[in-house]
């Protein structure tokens, strides 16, 4: 069932995107805010390159910071923030007229990193950022006669550490327990299939795809004959395993491009993009056929389990809720008429 954490990972991946977006434009505004003032201070005593590489620095995240708030983030945008700041940070780290406190910073392009960069790229930039930057401290401020220099190189090697492992720990490893609880919050604890939750946001992104691509989509409303009589007979411990081997049975069955949810008690839905209703009803064919053919064993018990699916096929600028009462029809239809088999429902 790997294949709905790569899809619980997209909807937070876009997700993400917001929010990185408004941490970009926070993050380009307080870069230019620090850097306007240093640059014009030093353009009051005279043009030289590093001012030039600081107004032309700060024009170019500007220009960023009208792309983002127009066009939304991408991810070159962290990349080109993450440059303009190790720039900036080399310019004034070797800036003649600068001042050792200028360490203290060393620790903005590590953040910037860790805010846009994937966990494992932002401890490879952080660590590179950071090593660099303390080169070019150590060539401006420290030489090997100065007394103290060693100790003050111990202090910046351990305040580096401290802070690409705090960074790690705190940001780098906060993406992981995101996805991993928006994975949780998606899927039903019981089958281990995407809820009705996942199901309602995946339907309207497959439908609005549809539209824009004029592709063909069937959905697939999988009902549980006679389930309600396993609970009283066996107990709803029994009933659980059921639906548990019913589920794992539907999501071997169906493709890769296919998503199976739990919507209800008994009920799962199949999403089954770019398909029409003549391959949509021999995949769900192949689904029943398949779970008539594996008895649940419960204890000293053989159950043998049908389902019935009442199926159909989406109409150009038809809505969610529309689909899914066709198909909820077709699948009354399928138990009316004796259970154990698939109903196309009747378009008009």
């Amino acid at each position: 069932m790997t294949r709905y954490l790569d899809t619980n990972t997209d909807y937070f991946e876009r997700h993400l995107n917001k929010i990185r977006r408004t941490v970009s434009l926070a993050c380009i505004f307080l870069i230019v805010l620090a850097t306007i003032p240093v640059a014009i201070a030093r353009a009051k005593n005279g043009w030289d390159t590093a001012t030039l590489i600081q107004l032309l620095s700060t024009m170019a995240l500007i220009g960023i910071f009208a792309f983002v708030y127009y066009r939304g983030y991408k991810k070159l945008v962290g990349v080109i923030i993450y440059c303009i700041d190790m720039v900036l940070m080399s310019v004034v780290t070797l800036d003649p007229q600068g001042n050792q406190l200028i360490v203290l910073f060393f620790i903005t392009p590590l953040l910037v990193a860790y805010l846009f960069f994937p966990a494992r790229a932002a401890f490879l930039a952080s660590v590179f950022s950071y090593v660099f930057l303390s080169y070019l401290f150590y060539v401006q401020y420290l030489s090997s006669d100065i007394a103290n220099h060693i100790f003050e190189m111990v202090l910046i090697v351990f305040a580096g550490i401290s802070s690409i492992v705090g960074l790690h720990v705190v940001i780098g490893l906060r993406y992981g327990i995101e996805k991993k609880l928006l994975d949780i919050a998606h899927t039903d604890a019981l089958t281990g299939l995407p809820n009705r939750m996942y199901f309602d946001q995946r339907l309207a992104q497959e439908l609005a795809r549809s539209d824009r691509e004029h592709t063909t989509l069937c959905i697939g409303l999988i009902d549980l004959d006679h389930f309600k009589r396993v609970n009283d007979t066996y107990g709803h411990e029994c009933g659980d395993q059921v639906l548990a081997q019913v589920a794992h049975l539907i999501a071997d069955s169906i493709r890769t491009s296919d998503t199976a949810c739990r919507v209800g008690g008994e009920e799962i839905v199949v999403i089954m993009p770019n398909t029409n209703i003549d391959e949509a009803y021999a995949l769900v064919e192949r689904v029943r056929l398949k779970i008539q053919d594996f008895p649940v064993e419960w204890r000293q018990h053989r159950l043998e389990i049908t389902i019935s699916t009442g199926l159909t096929e989406y109409q150009p600028r038809s809505d969610h809720q529309s689909l899914y009462a066709r198909a909820d029809k077709a699948l009354y239809q399928a138990k009316q008429q004796g259970r154990n088999l698939v109903l196309c429902a009747t378009i008009n």
